[in-house]
């Protein structure tokens, strides 16, 4: 039995038997960080008391006392993420030494479960870029080529739930940083509608209801698990139902949307007839397909992006006067840019959303469900901030990332899910999108694909790792 490969379902199901144990659970997995991770560097900072959750785990089940299906089941989080005494740097030095002294809210409900927190995974600064490296920990490399990035800013969670590091990671996603780096690392990557995984008791969030906690998972059928946990109303709160999904959905057939590109930016061809082939499955399961085009004003995407946070980046600048020295060349000119900035206009910002928000719903039409590439280019140099050419052609900063910022504005669920490998044995990711709040339809029709397509993608890295 190979641990750190099986299934959430199995690892309970092991539990509840006898067969294996939360401690030896927690063993296996450190021992696969310990002789893997050096050439990879996904984990940064380790649980020391990761150990002594484990035995108090064991305990539960021996006596029949398991606080829910995942106590005992070790996890990672993304290290912008609040861990109670456990370092949480932001990805910078700033905060190189900050350790909080509570938990998030989504890793509080996580501990309050049982499962067992291994440690912390490496994010660009301040989790805000398309990749995942800082002056701190340095690079995050692809776990299927270690040449190859692991994508950003949940590469750390991504690389190290695809190397066997942890049953599942946590990842945040404000604009594809879960989506993308699942894709490259050939995991599933959930961003759930804003609210569908509460998150409070953080650092400030860069983008508000952008931003969001999203899991990290091999399979949708973890996913479910993880969301029957985290996926939960806040106290008091009555405007969501508990999580309830199941992975089966209503059977009902879906209409899905499908594009294949953005506006006419380049997309690597492999993950265009990587979308065409789910459209076949999504065709031959009786759901409703039509092609059609994807149209963003991806300028005005960014200057709202820019504008919505700056006043979390005016807040950096006032704590951190001496920041000059002490950030990543990249953070140091968004850090600047804000102090040279003009005032935010909050009405208008609003305003410019909601026009945005009503473009795609125009594009949904009748559409259940929007189909795309994850990304439009596969991994590239672990070194390179972003690929520089895609399909043969020039590509800008964001283009990479032309499928997955707009979903974000528009305050939508998404997931990506694996597709399969390409010629060079690497994985490929689609993305599936759904209308506000039908995040537990979303998980099940990617649990339906999941479950009947031909996928030659193996659950773990074939090169770069080994076993």
């Amino acid at each position: 039995m190979i641990v750190t490969t099986l299934p959430l379902s199995a690892v309970v199901t092991h539990f509840v038997t006898g067969l294996l144990t939360p401690s030896e659970a927690v063993a296996w997995h450190r021992e696969r960080i310990a002789r893997l991770d050096p050439s990879l560097r996904s984990v940064v900072t380790l649980n020391p008391r990761a150990e002594e959750e484990a035995r108090a785990a064991d305990a539960r089940w021996a006596r029949g006392k398991a606080r829910s299906e995942l106590d005992g089941v070790p996890f990672l989080a993304k290290d912008n993420l609040f861990t109670k005494g456990l370092r949480t740097t932001w990805g910078s030095a700033l905060y190189e030494d900050f350790v909080p002294d509570h938990d998030e809210l989504v890793v509080a409900r996580l501990r309050d479960a049982g499962a067992v927190l291994l440690g912390k995974t490496n994010t660009p600064e301040f989790a805000a870029y398309g990749h995942t490296r800082n002056r701190l920990f340095g690079v995050t490399r692809n776990p299927w080529n270690p040449e190859l990035t692991a994508g950003g800013s949940s590469g750390g969670s991504a690389a190290a739930v695809a190397a066997g590091f942890a049953a599942f990671a946590l990842g945040t996603d404000a604009g594809g940083s879960v989506r993308r780096p699942a894709a490259h690392n050939g995991v599933v990557g959930f961003k759930p509608s804003p609210g569908r995984v509460p998150r409070g008791g953080g650092f400030p969030v860069w983008l508000g209801d952008l931003d969001v906690v999203g899991p990290i998972t091999r399979s949708v059928a973890d996913l479910d698990v993880v969301l029957r946990v985290i996926a939960q109303p806040e106290p008091g709160s009555t405007d969501l139902a508990p999580w309830t999904c199941g992975i089966i959905g209503d059977g009902a057939p879906k209409t899905i949307h499908v594009a294949r590109a953005v506006n006419d930016l380049p997309v690597d061809p492999r993950l265009q007839d990587a979308v065409s082939g789910v459209a076949r499955l999504l065709s031959g399961l009786g759901h409703h397909v039509r092609v059609g085009e994807l149209r963003i004003d991806l300028a005005e995407l960014s200057e709202l992006g820019g504008l919505l946070s700056r006043p979390v980046v005016a807040e950096l600048v006032a704590e951190f006067p001496d920041f000059a020295d002490r950030v990543d060349d990249y953070s140091l000119r968004r850090l600047v840019a804000a102090q040279e900035g003009a005032a935010v206009d909050e009405p208008d910002i609003a305003r410019r959303y909601a026009r945005y928000r009503d473009e795609i719903e125009r594009t949904f039409g009748d559409a259940d469900v929007i189909l795309t590439p994850t990304t439009a280019a596969q991994a590239w140099d672990a070194e390179q901030d972003y690929p520089d050419v895609i399909a043969g052609r020039a590509a800008g900063p964001r283009d990479h990332a032309a499928f997955t910022g707009w979903v974000n504005a528009a305050l939508l669920p998404a997931i990506s899910i694996p597709a399969g490998v390409d010629d060079d044995g690497l994985p490929i990711g689609v993305q599936l999108v759904a209308r506000r709040g039908a995040d537990e339809m979303l998980v099940a029709l990617a649990a339906e694909v999941e479950r009947t397509k031909d996928d030659n993608a193996e659950p773990l890295p074939r090169s770069g790792t080994g076993r």
